[in-house]
């Protein structure tokens, strides 16, 4: 997983808490970062914040989803439902309003992984 999110504290306790669900946790903390690192390496899901340093949520996820259709998680403070609205339609695949529960946003990746898990016949 990557979990692109500038606030350290939170960053921590996201990456320890995929870490306590046996994900492996990678991190970035500033939105170009965050891009090269997504459109560097193939992750099973992203964790995006919207409001980032040097490059927004929603542009990282506009230059994401014109090659990689990476599962990706909007976490967030933005919280109107406009908001919640722009962010899907710009190919987030979920939206999580912070403050948020770690158990639910774990919760959330497994379904996704479900979700995108390839099909057996």
């Amino acid at each position: 997983m990557l979990v692109i999110e500038d606030d350290a504290i939170l960053r921590q306790a996201i990456c320890q808490s995929l870490i306590a669900a046996n994900f492996e946790a990678d991190f970035a903390l500033d939105g170009r970062s965050g891009l090269e690192l997504s459109l560097l390496f193939d992750f099973d899901a992203i964790i995006l914040d919207q409001m980032l340093p040097g490059m927004s949520g929603l542009e990282i996820l506009a230059e994401l989803r014109k090659v990689k259709r990476t599962p990706v998680i909007i976490a967030t403070a933005k919280r109107s439902t406009e908001d919640r609205v722009i962010g899907l339609d710009c190919g987030a695949d979920d939206y999580l309003v912070k403050p948020y529960s770690m158990v639910e946003l774990v919760a959330r990746l497994n379904a996704l992984m479900r979700r995108n898990s390839p099909k057996e016949p």
